[in-house]
Protein backbone atom coordinates (compact mmCIF):
# COMPACT_ATOMS: atom_id res chain seq x y z
CA UNK A 1 0.00 0.00 0.00
CA UNK A 2 2.75 2.29 0.87
CA UNK A 3 4.22 1.92 -2.32
CA UNK A 4 1.37 2.42 -4.43
CA UNK A 5 1.12 5.97 -2.79
CA UNK A 6 4.78 6.41 -3.94
CA UNK A 7 4.06 5.42 -7.55
CA UNK A 8 0.81 7.83 -7.19
CA UNK A 9 2.67 10.32 -5.97
CA UNK A 10 5.66 10.32 -8.28
CA UNK A 11 2.81 9.97 -11.54
CA UNK A 12 0.89 13.38 -9.98
CA UNK A 13 4.10 14.91 -10.20
CA UNK A 14 5.36 13.79 -13.85
CA UNK A 15 1.84 14.99 -14.82
CA UNK A 16 2.16 18.49 -13.45
CA UNK A 17 5.59 19.00 -15.25
CA UNK A 18 4.20 17.95 -18.61
CA UNK A 19 1.44 20.60 -18.02
CA UNK A 20 3.92 23.39 -16.90
CA UNK A 21 6.13 21.98 -19.91
CA UNK A 22 3.43 22.37 -22.31
CA UNK A 23 2.69 25.90 -21.49
CA UNK A 24 5.81 27.24 -21.43
CA UNK A 25 6.12 26.11 -25.23
CA UNK A 26 3.46 26.92 -28.47
CA UNK A 27 4.28 25.73 -31.66
CA UNK A 28 1.45 27.57 -33.33
CA UNK A 29 2.65 30.87 -34.59
CA UNK A 30 1.68 33.69 -33.16
CA UNK A 31 0.90 36.97 -35.07
CA UNK A 32 2.42 40.25 -33.87
CA UNK A 33 1.02 41.46 -30.56
CA UNK A 34 -1.83 43.56 -30.05
CA UNK A 35 -1.93 46.54 -27.78
CA UNK A 36 -4.23 49.06 -26.34
CA UNK A 37 -3.18 51.39 -28.72
CA UNK A 38 -4.10 49.28 -31.74
CA UNK A 39 -7.59 50.04 -31.61
CA UNK A 40 -6.44 53.94 -31.68
CA UNK A 41 -4.57 53.56 -34.49
CA UNK A 42 -7.24 52.01 -36.32
CA UNK A 43 -9.40 54.40 -35.51
CA UNK A 44 -6.95 57.04 -36.68
CA UNK A 45 -6.96 55.25 -40.05
CA UNK A 46 -10.43 55.69 -40.56
CA UNK A 47 -10.07 59.34 -40.11
CA UNK A 48 -7.54 59.66 -42.63
CA UNK A 49 -9.59 58.10 -45.21
CA UNK A 50 -12.64 60.00 -45.28
CA UNK A 51 -12.91 59.56 -49.24
CA UNK A 52 -13.12 55.80 -47.97
CA UNK A 53 -14.51 55.69 -45.04
CA UNK A 54 -16.87 58.94 -44.79
CA UNK A 55 -20.59 58.52 -46.72
CA UNK A 56 -20.10 60.82 -49.32
CA UNK A 57 -23.86 61.47 -50.92
CA UNK A 58 -26.03 64.10 -50.91
CA UNK A 59 -28.85 64.97 -52.70
CA UNK A 60 -30.13 69.03 -52.68
CA UNK A 61 -31.27 71.52 -55.03
CA UNK A 62 -28.05 71.91 -57.17
CA UNK A 63 -29.20 68.21 -58.35
CA UNK A 64 -32.75 68.93 -59.69
CA UNK A 65 -34.17 67.26 -62.58
CA UNK A 66 -36.81 68.17 -64.58
CA UNK A 67 -40.48 66.71 -63.38
CA UNK A 68 -41.15 64.24 -66.71
CA UNK A 69 -38.09 62.61 -67.09
CA UNK A 70 -39.09 61.14 -62.83
CA UNK A 71 -41.56 58.59 -63.76
CA UNK A 72 -41.30 55.61 -65.47
CA UNK A 73 -44.51 55.35 -66.68
CA UNK A 74 -46.75 58.21 -66.80
CA UNK A 75 -49.79 55.76 -66.35
CA UNK A 76 -49.08 55.42 -63.14
CA UNK A 77 -51.22 57.52 -60.18
CA UNK A 78 -50.30 61.23 -59.14
CA UNK A 79 -52.21 62.13 -56.19
CA UNK A 80 -49.81 64.94 -56.22
CA UNK A 81 -48.00 66.31 -59.62
CA UNK A 82 -44.36 67.85 -58.12
CA UNK A 83 -41.79 70.10 -60.06
CA UNK A 84 -39.05 69.14 -57.55
CA UNK A 85 -37.79 66.90 -54.83
CA UNK A 86 -34.74 67.06 -52.44
CA UNK A 87 -33.70 65.44 -49.15
CA UNK A 88 -32.29 68.04 -47.05
CA UNK A 89 -30.02 65.81 -44.37
CA UNK A 90 -30.17 67.43 -40.69
CA UNK A 91 -27.80 65.31 -38.52
CA UNK A 92 -25.35 62.09 -39.01
CA UNK A 93 -24.38 60.54 -36.59
CA UNK A 94 -21.03 57.60 -37.24
CA UNK A 95 -20.14 54.68 -35.28
CA UNK A 96 -16.84 52.94 -35.92
CA UNK A 97 -17.04 49.44 -34.54
CA UNK A 98 -13.55 47.56 -34.32
CA UNK A 99 -13.10 43.56 -33.72
CA UNK A 100 -9.31 42.80 -33.42
CA UNK A 101 -8.15 39.14 -33.48
CA UNK A 102 -4.78 38.07 -33.09
CA UNK A 103 -3.72 34.38 -34.46
CA UNK A 104 -1.12 33.56 -37.08
CA UNK A 105 -1.59 37.05 -38.78
CA UNK A 106 -3.51 39.89 -36.77
CA UNK A 107 -6.09 41.45 -38.07
CA UNK A 108 -9.18 44.10 -37.47
CA UNK A 109 -12.60 43.87 -38.68
CA UNK A 110 -14.31 47.40 -39.27
CA UNK A 111 -17.73 48.33 -39.41
CA UNK A 112 -18.92 51.97 -40.11
CA UNK A 113 -22.30 52.93 -39.45
CA UNK A 114 -24.03 56.12 -40.32
CA UNK A 115 -27.53 57.47 -38.67
CA UNK A 116 -28.81 59.81 -40.88
CA UNK A 117 -32.14 62.15 -40.09
CA UNK A 118 -33.89 64.69 -42.20
CA UNK A 119 -36.39 66.15 -44.48
CA UNK A 120 -37.35 64.53 -48.16
CA UNK A 121 -38.80 67.69 -49.44
CA UNK A 122 -41.75 67.47 -52.29
CA UNK A 123 -42.62 70.38 -54.03
CA UNK A 124 -45.45 71.34 -56.61
CA UNK A 125 -46.95 74.59 -57.86
CA UNK A 126 -48.63 75.54 -55.38
CA UNK A 127 -47.83 72.99 -51.94
CA UNK A 128 -44.58 72.43 -50.14
CA UNK A 129 -44.85 68.95 -48.57
CA UNK A 130 -42.03 67.00 -46.18
CA UNK A 131 -41.21 63.57 -44.98
CA UNK A 132 -39.01 62.14 -42.11
CA UNK A 133 -35.78 60.52 -43.37
CA UNK A 134 -34.90 57.94 -41.53
CA UNK A 135 -31.48 56.20 -42.87
CA UNK A 136 -28.88 53.69 -42.03
CA UNK A 137 -25.92 53.61 -43.69
CA UNK A 138 -23.25 50.47 -43.39
CA UNK A 139 -20.01 49.60 -44.67
CA UNK A 140 -17.41 46.79 -43.88
CA UNK A 141 -13.52 46.68 -43.76
CA UNK A 142 -10.72 44.62 -43.22
CA UNK A 143 -7.19 45.03 -41.97
CA UNK A 144 -4.04 43.05 -41.52
CA UNK A 145 -0.89 43.94 -39.34
CA UNK A 146 2.07 42.69 -40.17
CA UNK A 147 5.36 42.01 -37.56
CA UNK A 148 7.74 44.86 -37.01
CA UNK A 149 11.34 44.99 -38.15
CA UNK A 150 14.06 43.36 -36.73
CA UNK A 151 15.10 46.56 -34.03
CA UNK A 152 11.09 45.93 -33.08
CA UNK A 153 10.88 49.37 -32.95
CA UNK A 154 7.41 49.50 -34.10
CA UNK A 155 7.20 53.55 -35.54
CA UNK A 156 5.67 52.35 -39.11
CA UNK A 157 2.76 54.38 -40.15
CA UNK A 158 -0.34 53.14 -39.23
CA UNK A 159 1.81 50.92 -36.66
CA UNK A 160 1.97 48.07 -39.13
CA UNK A 161 -1.61 47.97 -39.93
CA UNK A 162 -2.77 47.83 -43.92
CA UNK A 163 -6.05 47.69 -45.57
CA UNK A 164 -6.79 44.67 -47.41
CA UNK A 165 -10.20 44.85 -48.25
CA UNK A 166 -13.59 47.29 -48.11
CA UNK A 167 -17.32 47.11 -49.01
CA UNK A 168 -19.46 49.67 -50.60
CA UNK A 169 -21.75 51.60 -48.65
CA UNK A 170 -25.60 49.97 -48.31
CA UNK A 171 -27.92 52.70 -47.17
CA UNK A 172 -31.50 51.96 -45.93
CA UNK A 173 -34.66 53.93 -45.00
CA UNK A 174 -37.23 53.12 -42.41
CA UNK A 175 -38.66 51.72 -43.83
CA UNK A 176 -37.84 50.12 -46.38
CA UNK A 177 -39.40 48.21 -49.46
CA UNK A 178 -37.09 48.62 -52.01
CA UNK A 179 -34.66 46.10 -53.51
CA UNK A 180 -31.15 46.18 -55.68
CA UNK A 181 -30.95 42.80 -57.15
CA UNK A 182 -28.01 43.69 -58.84
CA UNK A 183 -25.94 45.95 -60.58
CA UNK A 184 -23.80 45.53 -64.01
CA UNK A 185 -20.90 48.30 -64.40
CA UNK A 186 -18.68 48.51 -67.47
CA UNK A 187 -16.59 51.33 -68.86
CA UNK A 188 -15.50 52.43 -72.36
CA UNK A 189 -11.60 51.76 -71.63
CA UNK A 190 -12.63 48.12 -70.87
CA UNK A 191 -10.80 48.14 -67.77
CA UNK A 192 -13.87 47.68 -66.10
CA UNK A 193 -16.64 45.03 -66.66
CA UNK A 194 -17.97 43.42 -63.62
CA UNK A 195 -21.60 42.62 -61.83
CA UNK A 196 -22.05 43.17 -58.03
CA UNK A 197 -25.18 41.40 -56.36
CA UNK A 198 -24.22 41.93 -53.04
CA UNK A 199 -23.01 45.56 -51.77
CA UNK A 200 -22.13 44.23 -48.33
CA UNK A 201 -19.27 41.72 -49.85
CA UNK A 202 -15.84 42.78 -48.68
CA UNK A 203 -13.42 43.35 -51.74
CA UNK A 204 -9.54 43.00 -52.28
CA UNK A 205 -8.33 47.03 -52.58
CA UNK A 206 -6.39 45.60 -55.92
CA UNK A 207 -9.56 44.62 -57.55
CA UNK A 208 -11.17 48.39 -56.58
CA UNK A 209 -12.46 50.71 -59.42
CA UNK A 210 -10.18 52.82 -61.48
CA UNK A 211 -11.47 54.57 -64.18
CA UNK A 212 -9.42 56.48 -66.62
CA UNK A 213 -9.84 60.31 -67.18
CA UNK A 214 -12.89 60.87 -69.69
CA UNK A 215 -13.79 57.00 -69.44
CA UNK A 216 -17.62 56.58 -70.08
CA UNK A 217 -19.22 54.39 -66.97
CA UNK A 218 -22.35 52.46 -68.26
CA UNK A 219 -24.28 51.02 -64.76
CA UNK A 220 -27.22 48.64 -65.39
CA UNK A 221 -29.37 48.47 -62.12
CA UNK A 222 -31.82 45.38 -61.78
CA UNK A 223 -34.76 46.35 -58.96
CA UNK A 224 -37.34 44.18 -60.42
CA UNK A 225 -39.93 46.57 -59.90
CA UNK A 226 -40.82 48.90 -63.12
CA UNK A 227 -42.17 51.41 -60.96
CA UNK A 228 -38.85 52.40 -58.91
CA UNK A 229 -37.27 55.74 -59.52
CA UNK A 230 -33.65 55.28 -59.91
CA UNK A 231 -30.94 58.02 -60.05
CA UNK A 232 -26.80 57.99 -60.25
CA UNK A 233 -24.85 60.59 -57.59
CA UNK A 234 -21.62 61.22 -59.56
CA UNK A 235 -20.29 63.23 -58.49
CA UNK A 236 -21.90 63.15 -54.73
CA UNK A 237 -24.71 65.85 -55.33
CA UNK A 238 -25.57 65.47 -59.20
CA UNK A 239 -28.43 63.20 -59.28
CA UNK A 240 -28.90 61.39 -62.85
CA UNK A 241 -31.97 59.59 -63.82
CA UNK A 242 -31.81 56.10 -64.98
CA UNK A 243 -33.99 55.16 -67.46
CA UNK A 244 -36.19 52.08 -67.46
CA UNK A 245 -35.46 49.25 -70.08
CA UNK A 246 -38.18 47.27 -69.18
CA UNK A 247 -38.64 44.36 -66.60
CA UNK A 248 -37.41 46.66 -63.61
CA UNK A 249 -34.17 47.38 -65.02
CA UNK A 250 -32.76 50.39 -65.32
CA UNK A 251 -29.78 52.04 -67.17
CA UNK A 252 -27.35 54.94 -66.66
CA UNK A 253 -24.67 56.89 -68.20
CA UNK A 254 -21.53 58.81 -66.49
CA UNK A 255 -18.27 60.69 -68.06
CA UNK A 256 -15.22 60.32 -64.96
CA UNK A 257 -13.69 63.37 -64.72
CA UNK A 258 -15.48 65.18 -67.62
CA UNK A 259 -14.82 68.96 -66.30
CA UNK A 260 -11.87 70.76 -67.98
CA UNK A 261 -10.38 71.75 -63.75
CA UNK A 262 -11.64 68.13 -62.85
CA UNK A 263 -9.51 66.59 -59.70
CA UNK A 264 -7.94 63.57 -61.00
CA UNK A 265 -5.79 62.64 -58.21
CA UNK A 266 -5.92 58.76 -56.95
CA UNK A 267 -8.22 59.30 -54.10
CA UNK A 268 -11.43 57.81 -53.51
CA UNK A 269 -14.53 58.73 -54.91
CA UNK A 270 -18.18 57.42 -54.74
CA UNK A 271 -20.75 56.93 -57.15
CA UNK A 272 -24.35 55.91 -55.41
CA UNK A 273 -27.50 54.17 -57.37
CA UNK A 274 -30.41 55.68 -55.54
CA UNK A 275 -33.71 53.89 -55.43
CA UNK A 276 -37.16 55.47 -54.35
CA UNK A 277 -40.28 54.37 -54.45
CA UNK A 278 -43.07 55.80 -56.51
CA UNK A 279 -45.07 56.73 -53.77
CA UNK A 280 -42.86 58.99 -52.15
CA UNK A 281 -42.03 61.18 -54.48
CA UNK A 282 -46.16 61.11 -56.10
CA UNK A 283 -48.35 60.80 -53.15
CA UNK A 284 -48.06 63.37 -50.06
CA UNK A 285 -48.96 60.36 -47.57
CA UNK A 286 -46.86 57.68 -48.55
CA UNK A 287 -43.95 57.73 -46.55
CA UNK A 288 -40.03 58.00 -47.34
CA UNK A 289 -39.08 54.33 -48.79
CA UNK A 290 -36.05 54.18 -50.29
CA UNK A 291 -32.23 52.03 -50.44
CA UNK A 292 -29.30 53.11 -52.25
CA UNK A 293 -25.52 51.32 -53.02
CA UNK A 294 -22.22 53.40 -52.74
CA UNK A 295 -19.27 52.30 -54.90
CA UNK A 296 -15.75 53.14 -54.09
CA UNK A 297 -14.05 54.01 -57.35
CA UNK A 298 -10.57 55.79 -58.36
CA UNK A 299 -9.76 57.78 -61.48
CA UNK A 300 -6.44 57.46 -63.00
CA UNK A 301 -4.59 55.16 -60.32
CA UNK A 302 -5.32 53.49 -57.20
CA UNK A 303 -4.67 54.67 -53.33
CA UNK A 304 -1.48 52.49 -52.11
CA UNK A 305 -2.67 50.91 -48.64
CA UNK A 306 0.55 49.00 -48.23
CA UNK A 307 2.93 49.74 -45.08
CA UNK A 308 5.38 52.40 -45.52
Amino acid sequence: MKRLRILTLEVIILAVLFVLGGCGKNESPVGPEISGDDEVILRAFVDEYPDLFTLDYEDNEDGLQEAEIWSTDPALPRPIDPVAFWREITDKQREVDIHIVQDSISTAEVTVTTYIQGLFHTVTMDSHYTKQIDDTAVMYAYLEKTRPGPSNDDTRRHGGWTLKKISGWEIVSNPCTKQINSVQITSSSGLVDTVITDISSLWDVEDLFVFQPGDSVTLTVDTGNPQDLVFLHAPRVFRRPFKHIGGGVFTGTWVTGQWPHADVRPRGRHATIDVIDHGTVFDDEFPYDSRAWGMVYFVGARLDFDED
